[in-house]
């Protein structure tokens, strides 16, 4: 299983408020000349529409070809609700 540490604002988050969090700290890594890893969610273009990638995301993770996982459980849905704990 692969991880990634993500800098958060919130106590409590939404798997979508995760989903675009983790999307717009990839595109800040790749528009500071740093390719991104082979397990980020944004795919590769000239100009990253941060938005467009979060939508991208979205409709994967609704598709099931995007999984998340809230404390060893699979989320069921984009608004599912969990506290963050450090």
């Amino acid at each position: 299983m692969q991880s990634f540490t993500l800098e958060c604002l919130t106590e409590r988050m939404t798997v979508r408020e995760v989903i675009r969090a983790r999307i717009f700290q990839e595109v800040q890594e790749a528009l500071s000349q740093h390719p991104p890893s082979r397990r980020a969610l944004i795919q590769s273009e000239r100009a990253f529409d941060a938005d467009l990638q979060v939508q991208r995301a979205c409709e994967a993770f609704s598709a099931s070809r995007l999984l998340v996982l809230v404390d060893d459980e699979q989320a069921e849905d984009l608004d599912q609700a969990f506290t963050v704990r450090v």
